[in-house]
Formats: structure tokens, sequence, C-alpha cells
């Protein structure tokens, strides 16, 4: 039977099944030697509380629905518990001499405004990579293809961070990734924050020219390209296909009308430099490896 159909809207049950499974593990960013098989929650919760591990979770090879297929063979791949956060992300700033200061409660909230390149050289770093979009979503969907991480349910559950900015008389934010209440937003897998908090970098680059010549096929008369440009689901895309980078999972800024970019199956194109572009600091990334 396939772990995916023993545990399918397990919510937090997940996390304990991974791990039951013996597919949780931490590694060292800093030295990459460094590996601790998480045997028990409580030895989990204290691992993510040192910036310097990284939790794991190896997601298992087999079929899985991406897209409107179901019918997608992805090998297995280790994905990270949760987002990088800007602790994590200061131990690389750090040891290339730039004092970041990202420390305290501060410090677990995911790390934001990063651009692609800085999320790419941060997990080369690491002796890591970016994961690819096809295992974002096997991740984050299962073989069953759930639309969100939690499940199939429009209802949000506790813990995911979306529509936080509904009052603009706060401030608002991401929400860190210790919070007691994440573990809602556990895939089948048990991979946590997939849907919701942060947008995440993928290796996977948002091919306009391919799509807009599928426009075409279809009869389209306006460039599909100007209007994803133009459109709010895209930000700061380049005619250079090789320029536009796909993010998933939506984050804690989407509104209570932009529900489906949470959808494990939601695609945006992000221009690779985010210089200039407005709100980006809902961008971030988290890792993966073929092994560790």
């Amino acid at each position: 039977m396939p772990i995916i159909s023993i545990y399918k809207h397990a919510g937090p049950v997940a996390v304990e099944r991974a791990i039951a499974e013996r597919r949780v593990i931490a590694r060292s960013l800093t030295d990459n030697k460094v590996k601790i098989h998480i045997t028990d929650a409580s030895m989990l919760e204290k691992v993510m509380r040192e910036n310097d591990l990284m939790a794991m979770v190896r997601i298992p090879e087999g079929r899985a629905r991406i897209q409107s297929s179901s019918n997608v063979e992805v090998g297995s791949f280790w994905l990270a518990l949760t987002p990088v956060t800007r602790a994590q992300l200061s131990l690389y700033f750090n040891k290339l001499g730039f004092e970041t200061g990202q420390q305290g409660p501060a410090g677990f909230l995911p790390a934001g405004d990063v651009p692609y390149y800085q999320a790419f050289e941060f997990a080369d770093w690491a002796k890591m990579r970016l994961p690819s979009e096809l295992q974002w979503e096997k991740a984050c969907r299962g073989t069953h293809g759930n639309l969100y991480s939690w499940g199939d349910s429009n209802v949000v559950p506790p813990g995911v961070a979306f529509n936080l900015a509904k009052d603009p008389q706060k401030i608002s934010g991401p929400a860190p990734v210790d919070r007691s209440d994440i573990r809602n937003t556990a895939s089948a897998y048990g991979v946590l924050d997939l849907s919701g908090n942060i947008w995440e970098w993928t290796s996977s680059t948002f091919d306009f020219s391919e799509i807009n010549r599928w426009a075409k096929a279809d009869g389209n008369t306006r460039s599909l390209l100007d209007q994803l440009k133009s459109g709010a689901d895209h930000a700061g895309v380049s005619d250079d296909p090789l320029m536009n980078v796909v993010v998933r999972g939506g984050s804690w800024a989407e509104r209570a009308d932009q529900l489906d970019h949470l959808r494990g199956d939601f695609r945006r194109g992000v221009g690779i430099d985010l210089s200039d572009l407005p709100g980006k600091d809902v961008y971030g990334f988290r890792l993966a490896a073929n092994y560790i």
C-alpha cells in the first residue's frame, strides 16, 4: 500500500507517521557530514530550534498527480520540512563576512525578499539544491492530487499563514516556522508550510514563449505573454524564458479571494531579479536534495 494512502488528510499525524517510518533526518547547514535521525516529535521540535540544523523529509518514489496528469513517475528525493528561515540565511551571510543579526524570535520567520540567485547560492553553499516544481507539487499534493497541502477542503485550517494582511492598520508578515499549530499545514508526506506563508522558488523556469505558442495554437489573437506580464498572477517577468522561474505555494499576504494561490497545482512565474518588484518580501525558498 502506498504510504500516502495510509494517512491521506491526516494533518498533524502525517508528521508523526514520517518520523515513525524513519523518513525524517536533520542535516547541518554548515557541515553536511552531521546528520541526525529524528526518532520522535520532541526531538524534532528541538531540531527546529537549532539554526544550523535543517530537518529534511524523504519523499518516496512513485507515481503522482501533477497538474492534470495522474500518472507521473517521480523519483525519491528529500525536501526540507520548512522554508529556510532568516536565521538560517544569516549563517550564509555571516560566512561571507556580513553581520545580519537575525537571531531570537525574528530568526524563526521564513526568509523573504530573497532573489532567485541568492536562493540558488545558499542551496549550493549548503550542498543541496532547490526542488523542481514537479517535486514540490508531489510533496504538497501526494499521489491523490490533494488541492492543498492539508487536503481538499476550502476551509483553511488554523496555523496556515494566509490572508494575514487583512487589517491594514496592523503590521503583518509571515508566521514563524516554530509556531505550535504549524502541524495543521502538513501535507500527507509530513512536509510543513507548503500552502501559504511564503512563495517558494523552484528550479524550474516558466517558459512564457512556450505558453504563448500554445495560446496561438488555441486561436488566441493576443499574445499570452503580454497577458501574463500584465496579470496579477505573475510578477516582474521577462521576455527571456530563462529569466522567469516558477514559484509555488502562495504566501501570508494572499487575500481571502486568492485562496487558489495556495493550491498545490497553482503556478506563478516570477522574474529572477526582485529589485524593482513591489511586495517582494513574500518570496523565499526551501531546500531539496537527491540524497542525504
